[in-house]
């Protein structure tokens, strides 16, 4: 396992389950959530690893 799983879980988790109850309130059909929520973890990893250069 990596040695950075657990912060990068835990950063991931932080704000995606607000972004994830937010999507749920709009008008979305299930699929475009889907589709969001995919892309919004590709792209909160891809934050994680940019921060992670710079802050830890």
């Amino acid at each position: 396992m990596s040695p950075d799983f657990w912060p990068r879980l835990f950063f991931v988790l932080l704000i995606y389950v607000p972004f994830s109850l937010w999507l749920r309130t709009r008008d979305f059909q299930n699929w475009e959530r889907a589709v969001l929520g995919v892309a919004a973890i590709f792209g909160l990893n891809a934050l994680f690893e940019a921060l992670r250069g710079t802050v830890f």
